[in-house]
C-alpha cells in the first residue's frame, strides 16, 4: 500500500523508466525487508538504513546502499549519496529519531512523498519540508471496513480492498517464482505455546528481536 498506491511506485513486472531513489526506513524489519524487494522489482535504486550487522542482510534482499541510522551523519550521507535527490520514502519505524532522518535527507528542491506506518505530526513534516505530502499507512483498509481510530470513525475505501485482493494475488506468484523471500524467522524462541509467546514479547520489549519475525506452535 506504501510503496504503490501512496509512493505510486512502478507496479511488478513494470519497472520505472529511470532509476530514481527510494529510502526504506528500517531495511531489516519485517516490513522493511519485503519493501526492499518489491521497490528492487520496480527498477528503483534502493537505500535503507539498519544497525550495522544487518547491513549484509538487507543487502542480501536488494539493496544498493546502506547506511547506519546511528550515524551522526546519516542525513548527509545519505543527501550526498542521492546527489540530493530524494523524494521518495517508506519510513517502517515512524519513532525514535526516524522521522527526523526521513524528512532531513529529502531533497528541499523536490515535491517529494512521505510515507510513515506509525503517525508522525503534520507540523513535524511541516518543519522539515512544506513539499512533502506525507501520508500515515492504515493496513487495516486493505479489509474493506470502517476503521475506528482514537474515537474516529474512518470509511471503508473500497480502492484499497481491491488493490489488495490485486496485490496478494500478485505477492503469491511472485513467491512461488522465488522473487521474493520472506523474513527471517525464528521458531520457538524462548519456549513453545503461550509460555514462550510470552518470553517473545518480553524480548520484543528488551528489543533484543533483530532481522526477524518470533513464531510459536501451539
Amino acid at each position: 500500500m506504501a510503496l504503490y498506491q501512496i509512493l505510486e511506485l512502478p507496479l511488478p513486472p513494470s519497472t520505472a523508466s529511470k532509476n530514481f531513489p527510494v529510502l526504506i526506513y528500517g531495511g531489516s524489519t519485517a516490513t522493511g525487508s519485503l519493501a526492499i524487494q518489491f521497490a528492487k522489482l520496480s527498477g528503483c535504486q534502493v537505500l535503507t538504513t539498519c544497525s550495522p550487522h544487518n547491513f549484509d542482510y538487507v543487502k542480501s534482499l536488494g539493496a544498493d546502499a546502506v547506511f547506519d541510522y546511528n550515524s551522526q551523519t546519516c542525513v548527509k550521507d545519505i543527501k550526498d549519496f542521492t546527489d540530493d535527490n530524494l523524494a521518495y520514502v517508506l519510513d517502517c519505524i515512524s519513532e525514535r529519531g526516524a522521522p527526523e532522518i526521513c524528512l532531513g535527507a529529502m531533497s528541499d528542491a523536490l515535491n517529494g512523498r512521505y510515507a510513515s506506518i506509525g503517525p508522525v505530526p503534520a507540523e513535524k513534516v511541516a518543519a522539515f519540508n512544506p513539499n512533502v505530502d506525507h501520508t500515515l499507512v492504515l493496513g487495516q483498509r486493505a479489509f474493506g471496513h470502517d476503521i475506528i481510530m482514537r474515537g474516529r470513525t474512518l470509511p471503508a475505501d473500497p480502492a484499497s480492498l481491491y488493490f489488495a485482493k490485486m496485490f496478494w494475488e500478485l505477492t503469491r506468484q511472485l513467491l512461488e517464482e522465488g522473487k521474493i523471500k520472506v523474513h527471517n524467522f525464528s521458531v520457538n524462541e524462548g519456549g513453545k505455546g503461550l509460555t514462550g509467546v510470552l518470553s517473545g514479547l518480553k524480548l520484543l520489549k528488551e528489543r533484543k528481536v533483530s532481522a526477524k519475525k518470533l513464531v510459536y506452535t501451539l
